[in-house]
């Protein structure tokens, strides 16, 4: 009876304490949840059990919170994976969806595009040269006018439509296992022999009817999640401290 006294003594202090910091957050929860788009309600994975304790002191409905810390997880992971590949989130959400379409997954694309933004780095330094070789005999230069690194952003499209050009499809292969490498080059073949049309089709689709998750939504959940990480951290602590203050002796 002792130890249920003493652990229901430091649940309720430990709210009391930790309510201000947790009404808070509940606010920005509202304000992040309100950026979710449909795409991330479903998301299964991405949240953590190591927050559920938080939404039952709380108060919050789990499924709210459990959403909204997923969404923030997956905008977190996109707007990085916008900056490793230098296109921005709205344009690679829409580049995606084309790739899915195609039957490749969505985080591969996105990492081919990485990959090649590494490479135009290295070639335009001077390192590895394979891809700016292969860039100039098709007419594309790895920098632009202003002398300034080329992103993939900037290059993928024009490089597809060469692809595109090309009559003769073991030419389209070499070229696309050059750029990409041999599986991801094989994966990547069947959207770069159709150009640049299908990727800019989906951006317009995605413009027109307003279905992606923009930079400012992005940011917005970003905020929230660093919220909610330091609350988790705030809360153990805390609650870490009650019971160590509250054991029997």
């Amino acid at each position: 009876m002792a130890v249920e006294e003493t652990n229901l003594r430091a649940v309720v202090a430990l709210r009391d304490q930790m309510s201000p910091v947790l009404k808070s957050l509940q606010q920005k929860m509202r304000t992040a949840s309100r950026d979710m788009r449909d795409g991330f309600s479903s998301i299964s994975d991405a949240a953590k059990m190591a927050g559920a304790g938080i939404a039952a002191v709380a108060g919050a409905g789990a499924g709210v919170w459990y959403a909204t810390t997923a969404a923030a997880e997956t905008a977190t992971q996109m707007d990085m994976m916008s900056r490793q590949t230098g296109v921005a989130t709205e344009r690679l959400q829409a580049w995606q969806a084309t790739a899915i379409a195609s039957g490749m997954e969505g985080q591969e694309f996105a990492e081919a595009l990485r990959d090649m933004n590494i490479e135009l780095s290295d070639a335009a330094t001077g390192g590895k040269d394979e891809l700016a070789q292969l860039l100039q005999k098709v007419g594309i230069s790895a920098r632009d006018a202003a002398g300034n690194i080329k992103t993939a952003d900037q290059v993928f499209l024009d490089f597809a439509d060469a692809v595109a050009r090309q009559k003769d499809s073991a030419i389209q292969l070499r070229m696309a296992i050059s750029a990409f490498g041999e599986d991801t080059g094989a994966k990547l073949l069947p959207m770069l022999q159709k150009g640049s049309q299908a990727f800019r089709e989906s951006e317009a689709a995605m413009n027109a009817a307003g279905s992606a998750i923009t930079q400012d939504q992005i940011d917005t959940l970003k905020a929230f999640r660093a919220e909610w990480e330091s609350v988790k951290n705030q809360f153990s602590v805390a609650s870490t401290s009650m019971l160590s203050t509250l054991a029997p002796a």
